[in-house]
């Protein structure tokens, strides 16, 4: 049992590439978001101190409330239908102007009141936020704001889950809240310099283009024994950005993000986080971990008859000659391939197949006017 201690401030992201190392290397549990839309960071520092330290302070995501409708209301108000679907207004009239506006305001008030720290059950004064690691870690409170109480006055339906009190968890997706492609790119740390100065080429031919992601997160993995896991020491970058509810939608300046996602996994050796967004970027990732002939010694041993195994796992696997990637009509909107042909993005909206502007060797799905 330890404490953390947690502080927070903004800084203009100018010397970034030179400032990440020495940061995620100095905070035991360090923290970085930078908004290359407005090019700010926000450098958490969190670190480990003794358990006598003063400070009874917890992390509850505030600002989002448990109860169903509220939720909705929030969402749509607060994220301005960045991420949700009720009817992706800034993303259907490409207002720039309106989605800059809303990521300003939360890089505004993010380190001011506190980033979900509080400094004891209800308040943040300050910085350094000081609790025990169990309170500080661990995230949101909705999950306790249940019921326990059983449910006589309402019936679970497919679509939403309410108790006595219409509360319910708003990562659940029976609710119509936030939707998005979580991705996390993860680049060797010996590139890191390389990787930062060339994101911000990418970001310096249309800084707005960036302001459908809130923040991309940053932190350090040290390399790993475990066979799925990293040779090197990485520096992972988490980017959340729209994703369409309705298939065959592209997304507001995606041509942006593919060739983000394609110049770390191609140009720089990146690897992928295994469980969150990644499609037909998990190809040839097998190649990159600890061993993965040994993961699949262990697998076939303790999944004899491939109980765990799908077409999907076998796909990410490279078993039994399946793919992860899909060639078919809009597969690109849905990372489900690199597009080649036109067709793999969505020529009816005017959204086509074309190279990169700062890593040449990608292929991504470009609005043209």
């Amino acid at each position: 049992m330890f404490k953390r201690s947690v502080s927070a401030t903004v800084k203009d992201d100018d010397d970034l590439e030179n400032v990440t190392e020495s940061f995620l290397r100095d905070h035991e549990f360090a923290e970085i978001t930078w908004i290359p839309s407005h090019r700010k960071v926000v450098f958490t520092s969190i670190d480990r101190v003794p358990v006598d330290t003063p400070g009874d302070g917890l992390c509850a995501k505030i600002g989002i409330p448990a109860r169903v409708r509220d939720i909705e209301t929030a969402a749509s108000a607060w994220f301005g239908n960045i991420f949700i679907g009720k009817d992706d207004t800034f993303q259907a009239e490409e207002d720039v102007d309106a989605l800059c506006h809303v990521i300003e305001q939360i890089i505004i008030s993010h380190v001011a009141i506190g980033g979900g720290f509080l400094n004891d059950e209800k308040n943040f004064t300050r910085y350094p936020v000081i609790g025990f690691n169990h309170r500080m870690q661990a995230s949101g409170g909705c999950q306790g704001s249940h019921s326990i109480q059983e449910n006589k006055l309402e019936t679970c339906t497919p679509t939403k889950v309410l108790d006595k009190n219409e509360t319910i968890c708003t990562w659940d997706r029976r609710v119509q809240t936030t939707l998005g492609f979580d991705v996390e790119l993860r680049v060797p740390m010996s590139l890191l310099w390389e990787a930062i100065k060339d994101l911000k080429k990418i970001r310096d031919l249309n800084p707005r283009s960036l302001c459908d992601v809130s923040g991309i997160f940053i932190r350090s993995i040290k390399k790993s024994k475990a066979y799925l896991g990293h040779v090197d020491d990485v520096v992972a970058f988490e980017l959340k950005s729209y994703r369409p509810r309705k298939r065959g939608t592209p997304k507001w300046n995606e041509d942006v993000y593919e060739e983000i996602e394609q110049m770390v996994i191609e140009k720089y050796g990146g690897g992928l986080h295994w469980g969150k967004s990644g499609g037909y970027l998990f190809g040839g990732l097998t190649k990159k971990v600890v061993s993965f002939n040994k993961f699949l010694k262990v697998k076939d041993k303790f999944d004899v008859h491939g109980v765990f195994s799908n077409e999907w796992t076998n796909g990410l696997f490279g078993i039994g000659g399946d793919r992860v990637e899909e060639l078919r009509a809009g597969c690109a909107l849905d990372k489900m391939c690199k597009c080649r042909e036109d067709k793999h993005c969505a020529p009816n909206k005017g959204y086509y197949c074309k190279e990169g502007k700062v890593w040449k060797n990608a292929r991504v799905c470009r609005k043209i006017n």
